[in-house]
């Protein structure tokens, strides 16, 4: 029998993020603005994801 008491949800989310290509062992943006800056090596690999779920 249908439960007309109960909290039915739906939810969605979406957005955009900025995530690291390696996220095993991160390079510090400080870090990485130093290499760049001195060694003109730029380790920082950064991709923008979109997401909706």
């Amino acid at each position: 029998m249908f439960n007309r008491f109960s909290d039915n949800t739906i939810s969605v989310e979406g957005g955009t993020a900025v995530n690291e290509l390696n996220s095993t062992s991160p390079v510090k943006p400080l870090v990485n603005m130093l290499y760049t800056l001195w060694y003109e090596r730029n380790y920082l690999k950064i991709y923008e994801k979109q997401f909706l779920k």
